[in-house]
């Protein structure tokens, strides 16, 4: 007759179907009408102030650059590990042998949590660095766009090797770089390192 904790969360219908087993009976739960109504209730109030909600913000949801911001956040929680961290218990920092704080696991198959933030942050950044390098080309003849452009080209190369120096603390097997490394043949495509056709 004892229930556990294992049980999960003891609802009256788990109790009737634990007492049906033990007294070898079939006794139906019926849900009391009012619970029905309580449960519609809920659920059309919720409705209805979301469309109340909708209609108030429809000026502001109807602008493409609060799409446009809430699929950059939506994407960088996304990218960041949030659902593995939280299925996983992962801490958000760690603490060295010398007592020095941690923001960066080591291993390629692990993750901190802040470490997944702050990555999926910096490609984001690279990401909208870009979208600015093409908004101020240097086809534009104004000085304003020319500055624009050469701040964002050098920031996207400051978060491009942060990004890489991460990678290469992580996964020491693997050499990531944005330059191709000393030892490749220069020179036309036919002196390829065995690529080309």
């Amino acid at each position: 007759w004892i229930m556990s904790v294992s049980d999960g969360v003891i609802t009256s219908s788990k109790l009737l179907d634990h007492v049906n087993k033990k007294t070898s009976r079939n006794v139906e739960y019926k849900e009391p009408i009012i619970n029905i109504f309580i449960t519609l209730g809920i659920l059309g109030a919720v409705g209805f102030g979301g469309y109340l909600l909708l209609t108030a913000l429809k000026s502001i949801l109807g602008n493409p650059r609060v799409w446009l911001l809430g699929a950059l956040i939506t994407y960088s929680l996304c990218m960041a590990g949030i659902v593995f961290n939280i299925l996983h218990g992962v801490p958000f920092t760690s603490v060295d042998r010398n007592g020095n704080v941690e923001w960066f696991a080591k291993g390629a198959r692990t993750q901190l949590g802040a470490e997944g933030y702050i990555m999926s942050f910096s490609i984001t950044l690279a990401g909208a660095l870009l979208i600015g390098i093409l908004k101020y080309g240097p086809s534009e003849d104004r000085s304003k766009a020319r500055l624009l452009f050469a701040v964002f080209g050098i920031a996207f190369m400051l978060v491009l090797f942060h990004i890489e120096s991460v990678y290469r603390e992580k996964v020491h097997h693997y050499n990531p770089s944005f330059w191709p490394p000393a030892h490749y043949i220069r020179g036309p495509l036919m002196n390829d390192q065995g690529n080309s056709l």
